[in-house]
């Protein structure tokens, strides 16, 4: 912890003029000690006496503000840091080193696409190699318990059998940063004749390089789909946006009697899925400036600017805010990757609903009022009023009205504030 002290003080020499330094993937243990499980033990590095000032409100981060899985971060708020101006240097956790070192820059294409044809089939690599791939207009002799893979002109159909299978794409070249949410088209048939009772059975693989060009993995459960489209939001993953490159991608059934017709699978821009949202100053229209808790009052009244027009289907927009220190959860599987987000697993404090796709409205006056961390998340909405797309990310704020008893939080410049 001494070393990491150190380590932080030093990335913050010469740090002036309002500038802020990004560390990223915070070291949650050392050898089974418990480290930098929260945003708020970073600056506490940062404050006297371990530096000589408070220079906590330079420092930025990326790790949830209450503790729990570390597997998810929110890939939009990560972006958006990257490319504010403030921020004038970006480090990364190097767990082979023990040490933050500069994060280099993602590469790879903005997109990905792959269609099921018998042609395109021929180009996958399957795994194990005892699963071979075969033609559908071929004979071919099969057990309860053989995995078997057959191209038909336009799908492959995977049966798994008694073994895992998976089958990786051609061609793969992914920048995790730009191409971040799965959307792949899949008919599943039980041997019940049940087309969505695969059970989790269905997953999104992954391989890649890390910061330093190690070998990094990942895997993603589809656990929700409609009509055999399923949205996979692979940006919620750490593994997924923290990698360089995106090199290998693949599906992988899981043992069973069933089969899964894959005709297409496409990684894309969230732009398309998850609503866009951010908080601005009613009185400037201005954003205020980044931190990992805003600090909010009535004399500086907030709105939130929405944009869902993107979403295909999309006619209006829901407002949900929580209720005091409830925060969404990264590790809900249908917060991470669903068709239809649930709008019933968090209490909120109040929602609202909109019929315009894009605008702004107002923190009401009972945020102002209620006491503590709060978060505010965006719903896109059919015109039916029901929720479609990805749900988008929650921004966080903290309120303690007067004579409250919450903890404080650290008044900052423009409002920027966080809890000790």
């Amino acid at each position: 912890m001494s070393a990491l002290r150190t380590q932080v003080t030093g990335a913050l020499t010469g740090v002036t003029g309002g500038k802020k330094v990004l560390f990223v993937d915070l070291p949650t243990d050392y050898k089974g000690a418990g480290m930098l499980t929260r945003p708020q033990y970073l600056q506490l590095l940062a404050r006297e006496p371990f530096a000589t000032r408070d220079r906590s409100g330079e420092v930025l981060t990326i790790e949830p503000l209450l503790s729990g899985s570390h597997d998810f971060i929110w890939p939009r708020h990560f972006k958006d840091l990257l490319s504010d101006a403030s921020v004038c240097q970006v480090l990364i956790w190097d767990k082979a080193a023990g040490s933050f070192v500069k994060r280099a820059n993602s590469t790879g294409s903005d997109s990905y696409s792959f269609q099921a044809t018998r042609h395109n089939a021929a180009s996958t690599t399957v795994e194990p190699p005892d699963a071979r791939l075969s033609s559908a207009d071929k004979w071919k002799v099969l057990s309860e318990q053989a995995s078997c893979i057959s191209a038909f002109p336009n799908f492959m159909r995977i049966f798994p059998g008694r073994q895992a299978v998976t089958v990786y794409l051609p061609a793969v070249n992914i920048d995790p940063l730009k191409a971040t949410v799965v959307s792949a088209n899949i008919d599943f048939q039980s041997n019940t004749g049940c087309h969505g009772c695969f059970g989790g059975k269905l997953e999104i693989v992954w391989e890649g390089l890390d910061n330093t060009d190690k070998p990094i993995c990942g895997v993603a459960t589809i656990k929700d789909g409609k009509f055999g489209r399923f949205l996979v939001w692979l940006g919620r993953y750490r593994s997924w946006t923290l990698a360089r490159r995106i090199t290998r991608l693949g599906l992988r059934c899981q043992p069973g009697e069933y089969f899964a017709d894959l005709y297409n699978l496409n990684v894309i821009s969230d732009e398309m899925t998850v609503p866009a949202a951010s908080l601005i100053w009613q009185n400037s229209g201005q954003t205020p400036p980044p931190c990992d808790l805003l600090r909010i009052s009535k004399e500086t009244p907030l709105s939130i600017q929405y944009d869902v027009s993107k979403i295909p289907q999309a006619t209006g927009a829901q407002l949900v805010i929580t209720k005091p220190f409830t925060t969404f959860d990264a590790s809900v599987g249908k917060d991470v990757q669903s068709i239809d987000p649930p709008s019933g697993d968090i209490v909120s404090l109040m929602e609202a609903e909109t019929s315009d796709t894009s605008g702004t409205m107002p923190l009401p006056d009972s945020v102002y009022e209620s006491a503590g961390l709060h978060q505010v998340r965006v719903n896109a909405l059919d015109r039916q009023g029901n929720i479609i797309g990805l749900p988008g990310e929650p921004l966080s704020i903290f309120s303690k009205p007067e004579g409250s008893s919450a903890i404080p939080g650290r008044k900052a410049e423009d409002g920027a504030s966080n809890p000790p």
